[in-house]
């Protein structure tokens, strides 16, 4: 088999043709992307093959979200939703659209959600925003747009409590309840529905149920939308954090659910969304989520069969590096189906994730709003030590991943190893 042969799985084509009615998600090309573009806008070199195991760190826009952006373009509602005129107006009515939308897909009232630039700034809102605790209770695997606000919360005179976790990443609820039974009251516990890393289901309703009448529960879920249910992880939280871009739609546009009745204060000021969240909403970001939200519980089934794709990717894995190490939970009921965490003996995570990108292979060394500085997943080293979380890597498979993408990304895995020095 040729090496074209072998990474013969391209990039996701953004294909904005099919309708609603089409695929999710757009079909990966089996044929080169267009050639990349330098800055002068001139030709640039042909873009390799590329196999995408990076969903969790952003999957591409589904159909119904491009389709969404395009027919508002058509249209010319493209004003400031702010605005009296009548492109204002118009561009109002397709915002409000898109927030019946994505209140269809979370079960709760349009007036309740609020639009964010992602769910790094709804997180902070819903933690930092929220009433001053006298407790606020995290776990440390937490992504780092949980554990930020919560220190500031707790920097600012709550007594922290940290939440206790298995091995495998899932919360340890007997253990919490205990703690949480300790702590001072009022109380704000934060959590991720489905941890970023490793695909661990957390146990909202057990957590719910070990918090006492009048504690506020905060649900970080980015990783959740279109892989788990989204209106049962509404009814066990007292707001939710969501993301465009990790469930079908675009980046920069995220939202925040509040529960009726509670209180909140803005962390950027401004007459946009009730007053309580400053600064001219993302209109195209906006439809697109409200678009993908709709395709949420079709993106559910259509991300079972990747459970078999991830196993199957993980036997290879296995067969190409001797004492790799799987980790996350083993009980399919307790994860998502769509991550395989690993560390590989003798690795060093970030080099390894550079040497496959040149195989033309994404996948990471943990999540992309940390990766950049170089240092080991948090949450894996919390978990696990610092010296696996080196050597940690993370495919995180979408609709559109292929038994091809798999062979594909372990031939380059073993095509990586065979050149490290033994």
């Amino acid at each position: 088999m040729t090496t074209d042969e072998v990474l013969g799985v391209n990039a996701v084509a953004l294909d904005s043709a099919g309708g609603h009615d089409g695929p999710m998600d757009p079909p990966l090309s089996t044929s080169s992307p267009p050639s990349s573009l330098p800055p002068n806008g001139g030709p640039g070199p042909a873009a390799p093959p590329t196999v995408y195991l990076d969903h969790s760190a952003s999957a591409p826009p589904c159909n119904a979200a491009l389709d969404a952006i395009a027919a508002l373009l058509r249209r010319g509602a493209w004003g400031n939703p702010s605005s009296r005129h009548w492109l204002g107006q118009r561009a109002r009515a397709s915002l409000e659209h898109a927030r019946d939308q994505l209140a269809g897909g979370l079960g709760v009232r349009a007036e309740d959600l609020l639009w964010t630039s992602g769910a790094t700034e709804a997180d902070d809102l819903g933690i930092a925003g929220a009433p001053q605790p006298a407790a606020i209770a995290w776990a440390t695997i937490e992504h780092p747009a949980i554990v930020g606000p919560c220190r500031a919360v707790r920097d600012r005179g709550a007594v922290a409590v940290e939440l206790p976790t298995h091995p495998d990443g899932k919360l340890d609820v007997a253990r919490a309840q205990a703690l949480l039974a300790a702590a001072p009251r009022p109380l704000l516990c934060v959590v991720a529905a489905v941890h970023h890393e490793l695909g661990t289901i957390q146990p909202l309703a057990a957590l719910r149920a070990a918090l006492a009448p009048g504690d506020r529960l905060h649900v970080d879920a980015a990783q959740a939308a279109g892989r788990v249910d989204m209106q049962a992880v509404s009814r066990c939280a007292d707001s939710v954090a969501v993301s465009g871009h990790k469930c079908g739609g675009v980046a920069g546009t995220g939202a925040l659910w509040l529960r009726p009745g509670l209180p909140l204060r803005a962390r950027v000021e401004g007459a946009q969304e009730r007053g309580l969240r400053g600064g001219t909403e993302n209109l195209l970001g906006a439809l697109a989520l409200g678009a993908a939200s709709e395709e949420w519980t079709r993106r559910v089934e259509a991300h079972l069969p990747l459970r078999g794709l991830r196993d199957a990717l993980w036997r290879s894995v296995a067969d190409v590096w001797p004492g790799a190490v799987r980790q996350g939970p083993q009980d399919p009921a307790d994860e998502t189906g769509h991550v395989l965490s690993v560390a590989l003996p003798g690795a060093d995570a970030q080099a390894l994730v550079e040497a496959l990108d040149v195989e033309g292979v994404a996948v990471s060394a943990g999540a992309a709003c940390s990766s950049g500085s170089g240092q080991p997943s948090p949450a894996i080293a919390a978990l696990h030590g610092e010296a696996r979380a080196k050597q940690t890597l993370r495919f995180s498979l979408g609709v559109g991943t292929t038994q091809e993408d798999i062979v594909a990304a372990c031939a380059a895995l073993a095509r990586v190893r065979a050149r490290l020095p033994r």
